[in-house]
C-alpha cells in the first residue's frame, strides 16, 4: 500500500482487492491515511482506490469524496458500492513474526498509518501499537506448548490495527481460517448497519405473489440482501433456510402481516419483502449466541464445491436494467437437500420489453426445479419441467396482471460429485466453456433467422421478422412469456 503510488505493487494490491472482494487490510478506510493517487502531496483523505469496487451492485461505484457523502444521496448508505470488508494477512512467515514487523513498519512510519505524535520527541499517542520485539521471543514460547487454537488467540491479540500489507497478502482459504469467527463479525457488522425503518431495503417485482411462489421470491430477498453485504456463501444457505422456514410458518399462522389479500388469493410483494428482511435480521440475532453459532456447518474445503465467481451486468442505452442473474454456490444446502452431493446453480435472464419475466424466472426456474419429483434423480427431466412450468405460470401471472415482457433463459447446473454439467436454454443467450485453453460453446441459440426456428415460429403465430433491429439481424422472437 505504502508503494501503490509509485507502482510497484499497485497491480498486486488491485488484483487481490478485486479478486478478493476486500479493501485495504482490515478495513476501506485505512486508505485514508496514504496518498494512493498522488505523486505531489496534494490529496483528498477520504478516496479510495477503484479496485475495492463492489461488482454485486448495478449502481455507479462511489469511491472518492467518500466522508462528504455528497454522491451517496440517491443510495442506500447501508449498502456502499465499495467492498467494506478487509483483507486477511498471510505471509510465509509465521504469524507470530507477521505481527512483529508488522508493528515495527508501523511505528517507523506513525503518520503514515494514522497515529498521531505530539512534541518534539514524537511520542505515540497510542503506545499499544507499537509492542516491543520481546514479546515475539515471549509469544513463540507459548506457543510451542499450546494448543494450535490457543495459538490462533494469542496470535490475535497482537496489538497490530495499522494498514500494513504485505507483498503476499491474500484471503485466508476458508479450509485454514477460523469460519466462526468470520460468521460472527459478517453478523454483527449486518446488525449494526441494518436500517429496518429504511422502507426498500431490496428492490421487488411490481407483480403480486402466489402463495406458491413466495419460496423463490423470500429465498431471493435474502440472498440479495446478504450478497449485497458480502456475506459468506456458507453462511448465507442456512440463514436464508431458517428465514423461509419462519416466514413459511407465519404466513401459515397470520398471512395478513405477510401482505395476503383474501380476496386476490396473493401476498402484495412489498409488505412480503419487508416482513422478510426483518425475519432475516431476527434470524441473525438468533446466530449471534456463539452456542447458535457453533451448530453451523464450516465452508466446504474444495474449490470445486465453492468455486469463484465474477458477475457483471450492462444495461447499455436502455433506460432501465431488464436483465437478471442468478448465482448459487450450494442449491442443496439451499433448499435443504441432503444426501445427493452439492449442486451450484447459475443463470442468465435477458428481459426485453420490461423486467418481470426476467425477474421472475431468476426467483422461480432454480424453485421449480428443485420441486420437481425428477429432482435430484434426473436433472435434465427436472430442468425442462423447471422451463416450462416458470413459462406457463408467467404467462397466467401476465394474463392476469396485464404484463407483457419476455426474457431469454440460460441455466447452468454442476454437480461436482458426480463430475457433470447441465446446461438448459431458451433464446439466443450463449454459454461458453473454457477448458485447457480452448472454448466450446455449449448451446445453440434460438434465432428466427434460422430456418427450424422460422418455421417453428409461424406455426405458432409468432411474427419476429424484423430486420435490422438487434445490430442488423433480427430480433429475438417470443420466449419466456411474452404472452
Amino acid at each position: 500500500m505504502l508503494n501503490y503510488p509509485l507502482g510497484s505493487t499497485k497491480p498486486l494490491v488491485d488484483l487481490i482487492q478485486s479478486k478478493y472482494s476486500c479493501c485495504g487490510v482490515e478495513k476501506a478506510a485505512e486508505w485514508f491515511a496514504l496518498d494512493w493517487h498522488s505523486r505531489r502531496g496534494n490529496w483528498s483523505s477520504d478516496d479510495i482506490p477503484y479496485s475495492c469496487c463492489s461488482n454485486a451492485l448495478l449502481i455507479p461505484c462511489i469511491h472518492l469524496n467518500l466522508k462528504k457523502h455528497t454522491y451517496y444521496v440517491k443510495y442506500n448508505s447501508s449498502s456502499p458500492t465499495i467492498w467494506t470488508s478487509g483483507c486477511v494477512i498471510k505471509s510465509t512467515m509465521d504469524e507470530a513474526d507477521f505481527k512483529v514487523e508488522a508493528t515495527r513498519r508501523a511505528c517507523s512510519s506513525p503518520k503514515l498509518y494514522g497515529i498521531q505524535a505530539s512534541g518534539s520527541e514524537k511520542q505515540l499517542q497510542h503506545p499499544e501499537h507499537c509492542q516491543q520485539v520481546s514479546q515475539k521471543k515471549e509469544m513463540l514460547q507459548k506457543m510451542q506448548t499450546n494448543s494450535a487454537l490457543e495459538c490462533r488467540s494469542l496470535v490475535h491479540q497482537a496489538a497490530f490495527t495499522g494498514p500494513f500489507v504485505s507483498p503476499l497478502m491474500s484471503k485466508m482459504d476458508d479450509s485454514n481460517a477460523d469460519y466462526l469467527t468470520k460468521y460472527r463479525e459478517f453478523i454483527e457488522s449486518l446488525l449494526k448497519t441494518t436500517d429496518l425503518d429504511y422502507p426498500l431495503p431490496v428492490n421487488v417485482a411490481k407483480y403480486n405473489i402466489a402463495e406458491f411462489e413466495i419460496t423463490g421470491e423470500i429465498l431471493n430477498w435474502c440472498l440479495t440482501y446478504l450478497n449485497e453485504r458480502n456475506c459468506p456463501n456458507s453462511l448465507a444457505a442456512p440463514l436464508c433456510c431458517k428465514v423461509l422456514e419462519e416466514i413459511h410458518q407465519v404466513a401459515k399462522e397470520d398471512p395478513e402481516s405477510c401482505g395476503y389479500r383474501t380476496r386476490e388469493d396473493d401476498f402484495q410483494p412489498l409488505k412480503l419483502m419487508q416482513r422478510t428482511i426483518k425475519k432475516l435480521v431476527d434470524v441473525c440475532i438468533y446466530y449471534s449466541d456463539n452456542a447458535k453459532l457453533s451448530t453451523l456447518l464450516p465452508p466446504p474445503s474444495s474449490t470445486l464445491l465453492d468455486p469463484p465467481v465474477s458477475l457483471c451486468g450492462v444495461k447499455n442505452s436502455r433506460r432501465k436494467m431488464e436483465d437478471r442473474h442468478v448465482a448459487i454456490q450450494d442449491l442443496h444446502a439451499l433448499f435443504n437437500i441432503k444426501d445427493c452431493g452439492s449442486a451450484s446453480y447459475y443463470a442468465i435472464f435477458d428481459g426485453h420489453n420490461g423486467v418481470d419475466a426476467a425477474a421472475y424466472s431468476s426467483c422461480h426456474v432454480h424453485q421449480y426445479l428443485v420441486e420437481s419429483p425428477h429432482y435430484p434423480h434426473n436433472p435434465e427431466l427436472a430442468l425442462k419441467e423447471a422451463f416450462q412450468k416458470t413459462d406457463d405460470r408467467f404467462v397466467d401471472k401476465s394474463n392476469k396482471e396485464n404484463l407483457d415482457s419476455g426474457t431469454t433463459a440460460l441455466a447452468a447446473l454442476i454437480r461436482p460429485n458426480e463430475s457433470m454439467l447441465y446446461v438448459a436454454w431458451l433464446g439466443d443467450s450463449q454459454a461458453v466453456l473454457v477448458s485447457q485453453g480452448k472454448a466450446y460453446q455449449l448451446v445453440k441459440p434460438h434465432r428466427p433467422d434460422q430456418p427450424d426456428e422460422r418455421t417453428e415460429n409461424y406455426e405458432f403465430g409468432r411474427n419476429c421478422i424484423i430486420p435490422g433491429n438487434v445490430e442488423g439481424q433480427w430480433s429475438p422472437c417470443s420466449l419466456e412469456s411474452d404472452r
